[in-house]
């Protein structure tokens, strides 16, 4: 089961890429965005994938081989890693500007990548340690919210007019981009205020989730802004944006246009 979980370590080629695009010069900074949405989903038009399951017998032996945790959790600090790399080179002002925004793509891309798809995985995890990393990836991308919106609120109304992260029949995915954003930020404070009314806590206090996460991004950008640059932070959030649009496209095509019928007072299964 070792040697299984070791091909996982490929998910590191995303983040080796990305350093490569931000350390290299001229048209190399694009390595990433040509890689990770170029040549390997070309390659896989000639690939074929397994779709073979595990046995429960091999479930359970996975289950408690620490190797896929360690290959989870050391995205956290490379992702952290990668963010201090990105906001140093692109601060440097006599790069030219093709080449700074070359950069800003691949970081882009480690948000997306790194920043949700590991926090994903981390915020379905039951540990506190485990759900603070999904938060601190999440912070990188200033998406935040998700932690409470897609665990309390998607998963309850997916493939439904009530979530906002499944696009409808005919759905423009630019304007789904619009009413995701805005729709998912809506639902994470309802939420919120739902859990801590249920609790018999005011709304406007620090156990509120949201307030916290605002707090913690806007601490965040600045930071960025105080050490770095105004510039600089003008490319953070370009590349943080990029981050939660390539989850929001994701979304977009995974739900299109699926819809659960109504039974009774909910929705069928």
């Amino acid at each position: 089961m070792r040697l299984h979980a070791l091909k996982y370590l490929l998910v590191y080629l995303a983040p080796a890429i990305v350093v490569f695009s931000i350390a290299m010069t001229g048209w190399w900074s694009y390595s990433a965005i040509v890689l990770l949405f170029g040549i390997i989903p070309f390659l896989e038009l000639f690939t074929k994938g397994s779709t073979r399951n595990m046995a429960e017998t091999e479930e359970e032996i996975a289950k408690k081989d620490r190797m896929y945790d360690i290959l989870l959790y050391g995205l956290v600090p490379v992702q952290y890693a990668l963010m201090i790399f990105f906001l140093y080179r692109v601060s440097d002002d006599t790069l030219p500007l093709y080449e700074r925004i070359g950069m800003t793509t691949a970081f882009g891309m480690s948000c997306g990548i790194l920043g949700i798809n590991a926090a994903h995985e981390l915020g379905h995890r039951s540990t506190w340690y485990e759900k603070l990393m999904a938060k601190m990836l999440l912070l990188t991308t200033l998406y935040m919210h998700f932690f409470i919106e897609h665990n309390r609120g998607h998963h309850k109304n997916v493939s439904t007019d009530e979530d906002p992260a499944s696009s409808r029949f005919g759905e423009n995915i630019y304007a789904f981009y619009i009413r995701t954003v805005w729709g998912s930020w809506i639902s994470a404070w309802r939420l919120e205020a739902d859990r801590l009314r249920k609790k018999g806590h005011p709304v406007w206090t620090w156990k509120n989730e949201m307030i916290r996460f605002h707090l913690l991004e806007m601490t965040l950008l600045t930071t960025i802004g105080f050490l770095f640059g105004l510039k600089t932070l003008g490319f953070f959030l370009v590349a943080a944006i990029m981050g939660f649009l390539l989850l929001e496209t994701v979304n977009y095509i995974e739900h299109y246009g699926l819809r659960r019928q109504r039974r009774g007072d909910g929705y069928e299964r």
